[in-house]
This record gives structure tokens, sequence and C-alpha cells, in this order.
């Protein structure tokens, strides 16, 4: 099969858009493509919840976004990637980037809870090249991502919380 170039691209102002669900049955699958989700131009109110991005249904073989796994560029706001709830959490994993945040206009970003670097029930290192990537002074909050994979450039700041227990899903 030939991947996408993008699996899921939202831009150009759109908004109030949901990619997946706090249940394992809303899952979606998003890998095999240059970059998994792309947000842009100052699409808005995105929320991405209990998908397997960079990885099979099953969250333990790896099926990469060569690029990016989630890329929030050029405007996106008001994005909320996971959450406070264990069934929130996006499995971001295997990816050349889990995350990477850049743009004067965008903000407002919101990461919690995500498992971000390992299996599905956080038994085994999968990887990705980087973890959280934040490229300008957005705030982001609560990523989980073990060891030192999150990386936070030119003045970005960060607020880490304590890994999760793994999830059963």
């Amino acid at each position: 099969a030939v991947p996408n170039d993008v699996g899921i691209f939202i831009n150009d102002g759109a908004g109030n858009v949901a990619i997946g669900a706090p249940l394992a049955s809303a899952a979606n699958v998003i890998a095999g493509n240059r970059v998994g989700i792309a947000i842009e131009t100052s699409a808005r109110n995105i929320t991405i919840q209990g998908n397997r991005i960079g990885l099979d249904l099953s969250g333990r073989q790896v099926l990469p976004n060569t690029e990016d796994g989630i890329s929030i560029v050029a405007g996106g706001r008001d994005v909320i990637i996971g959450g406070p709830a264990a069934a929130d959490a996006n499995q971001i994993t295997g990816n050349g980037n889990a995350i990477v945040i850049d743009g004067e206009a965008t903000a407002n970003i919101t990461i919690q809870g995500n498992v971000i670097g390992l299996t599905l029930i956080g038994a085994e290192p999968l990887g990705n090249a980087s973890g959280i990537s934040v490229l300008r002074e957005q705030v982001i909050s609560n990523p989980r991502c073990p060891g030192t994979s999150c990386q936070c450039e030119y003045g970005a700041h960060a607020d880490l919380e304590p890994p999760r227990e793994p999830l059963d899903k």
C-alpha cells in the first residue's frame, strides 16, 4: 500500500473537531503516513483523544508516521491532546516526532495524560525520534513521556506530571 502524505488534515479555520473519543471502540489507528494528524492555519477547538498514532490497533506493533505523529503549526489554536482520565489518553509511539508545536499564532495547546513512546500497557518502550517538541513560546501542560523524551526549546514552558499507571485498554 502507498502511504498518505497526511492521515488527517485540519486547516483553514475549521473548528469544533473531535478525532477519536475516550472509548476503546472509538479509537482511530492513524499510522503509516508522513504526518499522522496536521492542524494548521487557524484551525481551532480540536480534541484528540483515545487514538493509536504510529501503532496498530493492538498498541503493540509500530506502524510509524515517518515525520510527525501530531503537528500543530501556523496558527492552530485551542487544541486538547489527551485529557485527565485514563480513557482520554492517546498512544503516540513509533513516529519521527510524537508531537511538534510551532508557529507564532499557534496557542492554547494542552497535552495531558498521553502514553508517549511505550506500548499500550506501558511495559515496553517503542520510542519516537523525539517526544514533544515545542518550538515557540506556547504553553503545554501535563505531558506524560518517559525519561528525557520531552523537548521544549526556545523558552517554551512545560508542566510535567508523574507518569500514570499503565493503561488497560
